[in-house]
């Protein structure tokens, strides 16, 4: 037998204990059951939410690389930093449901892609509070 999931068992036996019309039980029988004909569905993780932010992180660093105007650098913070956590938030609450749901495989993927997210939507944000601050304290706003 198998201790994988992606592998699970085609029969498994039951013990039957079947109480008679006087609530006396009758002696134990054991059946077999085929189950190779439910396939057992393994979730995987919902990286897509992930990807997204990571693209609106990218998008938030790219802003204030590009130009220096204040305006866009608001919008790269909101962007890069408000956008991509709340993407990251939606993936979490995405993971976290289709865990208890049903069978669940790791993604070994998910846990990088979650710190590179986190370090890019730091950088995105600093990058364009940067950009912002320099502004206000130029007085050019």
């Amino acid at each position: 037998m198998s201790d994988s999931w992606d592998d699970p068992p085609r029969r498994y036996e039951v013990a039957a204990d079947e109480p008679d019309f006087y609530g006396a039980s009758s002696r134990p029988q054991t059946q077999v059951r085929d189950v190779s004909s439910s396939a057992l569905e393994v979730s995987a993780a919902p990286l897509v939410w992930l990807w997204g932010g990571l693209f609106a992180a990218a998008a938030g660093i790219a802003i204030p690389l590009v130009t220096a105007s204040h305006n866009l650098a608001l919008v790269g913070w909101l962007v890069g930093g408000t956008v991509s956590i709340l993407l990251m938030a939606f993936f979490t609450r995405r993971d976290l449901a289709r865990r208890g749901e049903g069978l669940a495989r790791d993604s070994a993927l998910a846990p990088w892609l979650r710190r590179l997210l986190l370090c890019a939507a730091a950088v995105a944000v600093v990058l364009n509070a940067w950009t912002i601050a320099d502004a206000l304290a130029r007085d050019s706003w």
